[in-house]
């Protein structure tokens, strides 16, 4: 797993650099790969940074990496980023996250309706949740970060895992999802440009997401809707299915607990096991 705890210098932020060579992070290969070569690259500092044995591999506000010992510095930008600002980029990501994952569990209860393109989708929309949310947690410039999942549906967890589970994704090992964080204060322009592509990515995955779960739903007969009713103990039904693509806001109640209490899905399922959830 890629530790997104990065060191962090305001000297770097808003530096504007040319270089030949752009890079992307893998998650997954633990390593930076090259993704642009061969050409002049203007990019902008987000002030993030790894030390690596090559030197310095410094994030761009487009949280693309680029190494220190290739690059030129030109120049510096000037930013007035507000605390406001920042901490709308962390609200949008976890409320995003929220209902990527509640589609997803719904995804996963019925996977076999899903094609394996979708099962495929599914996969990549829960691994690009997992890293996001990793990275809210370990991201010291954030606090009163909360955790929670989604009560009742948390039982079609074990699917998603067996769905998500070796395909070379990065999947979280917690059935918990980051819900809220709060940007500390002084650090609003650190936090803006390294949530900032994250939370565009965020977006187009609702987008995908309400799409591959739309499209299960209108595949569900009169019978699936029952079971997964009964299922749920009644907290979800074809009409709360339906209104949560009509507008409504939110399908699920979620349970919330401090990230320092560390709920992990073993915890969750001794729990379980002795017929109680909290």
């Amino acid at each position: 797993m890629v530790n997104y705890n990065l060191s962090y210098n305001l000297d770097f932020c808003g530096v504007t650099i040319r270089t030949q060579n752009v890079y992307t992070m893998q998650g997954i290969l633990n390593r930076f790969v090259a993704s642009s070569t061969g050409q002049n690259f203007t990019c902008t500092l987000s002030g993030f940074y790894f030390a690596g044995q090559s030197g310095l591999w410094l994030q761009t506000t487009d949280s693309e990496w680029v190494l220190n010992t290739e690059s030129e510095f030109i120049g510096q930008a000037s930013y007035q980023i507000t605390i406001e600002d920042a901490q709308k980029i962390i609200d949008t990501i976890t409320a995003n996250d929220k209902r990527i994952y509640e589609n997803n569990l719904i995804c996963a209860r019925f996977a076999d309706r899903l094609t394996e393109e979708q099962r495929n989708q599914l996969t990549l929309l829960q691994g690009r949740l997992s890293l996001r949310d990793t990275a809210i947690r370990l991201n010291t410039n954030l606090r009163d970060k909360k955790e929670s999942y989604p009560q009742g549906y948390i039982e079609f967890y074990d699917r998603l895992q067996q769905i998500t589970g070796g395909v070379g994704v990065v999947i979280s090992t917690t059935a918990m999802i980051i819900i809220s964080a709060v940007v500390l204060a002084g650090m609003a322009t650190a936090i803006y440009f390294a949530f900032r592509s994250w939370c565009n990515e965020s977006i187009r995955d609702v987008k995908y997401s309400d799409e591959l779960t739309k499209t299960l739903l209108e595949k569900l007969t009169p019978e699936e809707y029952a079971r997964l009713k009964k299922e749920t103990g009644g907290m979800i039904t074809k009409a709360k299915l339906s209104g949560r693509f009509a507008g409504a806001s939110g399908l699920f109640k979620w349970v919330l607990v401090g990230v320092g209490c560390g709920f992990l899905y073993n915890s969750y399922k001794k729990r379980k096991q002795k017929g109680g959830i909290f």
